[in-house]
């Protein structure tokens, strides 16, 4: 079955994950599958979270474009940030195009839920953001896949996109054409983050949100307490 077997190579490249919570939050996990999931603007917010955690520019980009031409015969030489602009259908054409202006991307809200990669950050996470206690995803794949459903189910709203990645870190949100990296700016944070290590699902829906809590009870078996 090749739907299997594709699942399998991925369970074996996606890395186990870790959750860094407080105490009551990962209790409620593990008797009642219960996850709070965040909204990308609720990240946004500097002045509540501070800026190790908070980021006014998540989900932003700036790409240095103006009088770039593009082949968009080419499909090897078109830049990400014009791929995602065809994508999402703010542009058609064919030919050359010649870039009037650069290039500003900015990310609706989104549900998102930060992991870690690393189980070695408990006293970070304890000294900027008062979580005490670490939860390991066991299974990842089917984590994201069973949570996806219970939101599914949950909420008015059906899912958009879904998608889940490693967070990149860059220096900087303002890039040059030639050196923009290739991964979505809702993967992307600049380097005073990286100590997060964090790997995040997302959730795309297309009415305004806020953040929520999911009840998932199969999530139970897919979790530990260490």
């Amino acid at each position: 079955n090749i739907a299997k077997t594709t699942k399998k190579i991925f369970m074996n490249l996606l890395p186990i994950l870790f959750k860094y919570t407080r105490l009551p939050y990962a209790k409620e996990m593990l008797r009642d599958g219960i996850v709070f999931i965040n909204t990308l603007n609720h990240f946004r917010n500097e002045n509540k979270y501070g800026l190790e955690r908070g980021d006014k520019g998540e989900g932003t980009q700036k790409t240095y474009m103006r009088g770039k031409t593009i082949d968009l015969t080419n499909q090897k030489t078109i830049p990400p940030t014009i791929s995602r602009a065809i994508l999402e259908g703010k542009l058609k054409g064919t030919g050359k195009l010649i870039i009037q202006t650069d290039i500003n991307e900015f990310i609706q809200d989104c549900y998102v839920y930060s992991l870690s990669t690393s189980n070695n950050l408990s006293k970070k996470f304890q000294d900027i953001a008062g979580y005490d206690t670490l939860v390991e995803i066991t299974n990842p794949i089917a984590f994201a896949e069973v949570l996806t459903r219970c939101i599914n189910q949950q909420l008015d709203s059906s899912i958009k996109t879904y998608s889940f990645k490693k967070v990149e870190y860059i220096n900087s949100r303002n890039q040059e054409f030639e050196q923009q990296t290739q991964t979505h700016p809702i993967f992307v944070k600049e380097n005073r983050h990286n100590w997060q290590e964090e790997f995040r699902l997302v959730w795309g829906v297309e009415k305004e949100i806020n953040e929520v809590k999911i009840v998932c009870p199969k999530i139970k078996n897919l979790i530990r307490l260490i």
